[in-house]
């Protein structure tokens, strides 16, 4: 299951904290092989369907990505999608996180999100 984890091979996990590498190992080894395999072969046809979907939101949009992320979140990949929904904020990335920003700065994100809010009320 480490091998699995490893950068660039599988499971997409923040390298950087060996905790949560030993976390995400731990998780992930109770999953059954065909179980991964099935989830990993609908998260691409996810990414693909986003490709399409962005113009078609019409509500605020908040983009928030770790700004160590380099599994499609990366600074060029969201900005062309923050340009492709009508409503989008600037993206706002946190610092010292790659993927699991929402985990790894809980803080952090819900702070923003509640400043997106304010900002959306503030728009009503």
């Amino acid at each position: 299951m480490r091998k699995l984890c490893a950068p660039g091979v599988g499971v997409m996990i923040d390298p950087v904290s060996p905790e949560v590498v030993d976390w995400v190992v731990g998780q992930a080894a109770g999953i059954q092989p065909r179980v991964a395999k099935e989830w990993h072969r609908i998260f691409g046809r996810t990414s693909a369907m986003l490709q399409e979907m962005p113009a078609r939101v019409k509500a605020p949009v908040l983009l928030v990505a770790g700004e160590n992320h380099v599994h499609g979140c990366q600074p060029p990949l969201l900005e062309n999608l923050r340009k492709k929904i009508p409503d989008a904020r600037a993206v706002h990335y946190v610092p010292g996180v790659a993927i699991g920003v929402q985990l790894l700065a809980a803080e952090a994100c819900a702070k923003k999100y509640l400043e997106f809010l304010e900002s959306v009320g503030d728009a009503a």
